[in-house]
Formats: C-alpha cells, sequence, structure tokens
C-alpha cells in the first residue's frame, strides 16, 4: 500500500505542472482563454490525488517532493482568487487576468464568454488541492498519535 502515497504526490504534482501550462500557455487570440479549460485536468487530477491520500497519506519523503506543488498551487490559488474577484466585482475577462492587469477602462475587454465557469473551475482546483493536502496532514497525525500510543 506505500505505493499509494508515492501515486497520490505524483497525481497532484502532474496536476500544478497541468496548472502553469493551461495558466501561462496561450496567447489569449482575440480574447479565446480556451487555454484555461486545461483547469479541468488540473481538477481531475487533484481529485484522483485527493482520493489515493484518503487512502495512505505520503511519507516523509514525499512531503518533501510536494513542496514545488504547493508553490505552484499556492499561485494558482492567488490567480483563482484575482480572478475571481476581477470578474464578479470589477467584469475582468479572463485573458486580462492571465496577463496580471486591471486598469477599470479595460476590464470588460475580449471576453470569452467562459469566465463564470472558469472562475468556479480554478477554485474548485485550489480547493481540492489544499482540502488534499489537509486531509493528508490530518492523516498523517492520527497516523503518528496512534503509532505513539
Amino acid at each position: 500500500m506505500h505505493y499509494v502515497g508515492v501515486i497520490s504526490t505524483i497525481l497532484l504534482t502532474l496536476g500544478a505542472l497541468n496548472s502553469v501550462l493551461a495558466l501561462k500557455v496561450g496567447t489569449c487570440t482575440q480574447g479565446d482563454a480556451g487555454n484555461l479549460y486545461g483547469g479541468f485536468l488540473t481538477l481531475l487530477l487533484y481529485v484522483a490525488g485527493f482520493i489515493a491520500l484518503t487512502i495512505r497519506p505520503p511519507s516523509r519523503w514525499a512531503w518533501v517532493s510536494l513542496l514545488p506543488a504547493a508553490a505552484v498551487a499556492m499561485w494558482h490559488t492567488l490567480f483563482a482568487a484575482y480572478f475571481m474577484w476581477g470578474y464578479w466585482a470589477k467584469g475582468m475577462s479572463a485573458c486580462y487576468a492571465m496577463k496580471g492587469g486591471f486598469t477599470a477602462d479595460k476590464a470588460g475587454e475580449w471576453m470569452d464568454g467562459g469566465e463564470p465557469l472558469l472562475t468556479a473551475l480554478w477554485a474548485s482546483a485550489s480547493a481540492v488541492f489544499w482540502m488534499a493536502i489537509a486531509a493528508a496532514v490530518r492523516s498523517r497525525r492520527g497516523t503518528l498519535t496512534s503509532a505513539e500510543s
């Protein structure tokens, strides 16, 4: 069963790498933010990693290997928060959020049309990653506590 912890680490890392591709590989030609739909694969990988983490928490070395994935997840969590705020509060387009800029007069330019779905998608992916980490930490603590008894 030890391999399940390794598989969960691999799945979460692949999800994080896919999020980099989804957020950074794309040109937004005429407002097409289709590359953000890559978040579906990220979400799927995170859910699979979450399920694997509930079966068996990762070893200490696997935790270390999750640090880069956690850094990427922090980055896309900040993007998700910025994008949600920008779209729902200010009418910012997905492409404009990906570029990281915000000026009120250009916020609604080149709307993709998928912004409501995309905000929910990236918020969900971020939430699932951090829930997986929290569940693994809690599971690991329970394992350590019962082993000490």
